[in-house]
């Protein structure tokens, strides 16, 4: 799968966006759309971010999975991981985190908030950094501390 360069360029782009280059930019469209909550759309995103990121260090130490590169040595990893471990994938769990109070604000976001996931949680797998089951576990982790704080600071 990686072998062709063009989707190799895709892989390595993407992780690097997802690495943290996305959420400035992601930030500036929330502010530059003029939604009446724009800034409590981005606080929610980095108190969920931050919460998640808290739960997310002790999750990898406590089950401590090594990635698939390293148990299989035929899989060569695209680029340097960030950390040891690889469940929960921490860049599904992040996006999660940041899109769940954008799409609650604007529902109509949610076909390109789940393109968005999927894109970031195929490229973690073709990266050889990651298993299906990580990134479902992190995009269910930012999930799961995002929705509560959307619920409560973002009536509909």
């Amino acid at each position: 799968m990686t072998r062709f360069r063009v989707i190799r360029s895709v892989t390595l782009f993407v992780n690097l966006l997802g690495n943290g280059w996305i959420y400035p930019p992601i930030f500036l469209c929330i502010v530059l759309s003029r939604l009446a909550n724009a800034w409590t759309i981005i606080g929610i995103g980095f108190l969920a971010t931050a919460t998640a990121h808290a739960l997310y260090a002790v999750i990898k130490r406590w089950i401590a999975r090594l990635r698939p590169y390293e148990k299989d040595p035929s899989l060569c990893p695209l680029a340097r991981a960030l950390d040891r471990y690889s469940f929960p994938s921490g860049h599904c769990m992040t996006l999660t985190a940041v899109l769940v109070p954008l799409v609650r604000s604007v529902p109509d976001l949610w076909p390109a908030a789940i393109a968005a996931l999927g894109i970031l949680a195929w490229c973690r797998l073709a990266a050889a950094h990651h298993y299906p089951s990580d990134t479902l576990a992190g995009i269910g982790l930012g999930a799961a501390v995002a929705m509560p704080f959307a619920v409560w600071l973002l009536p509909l």
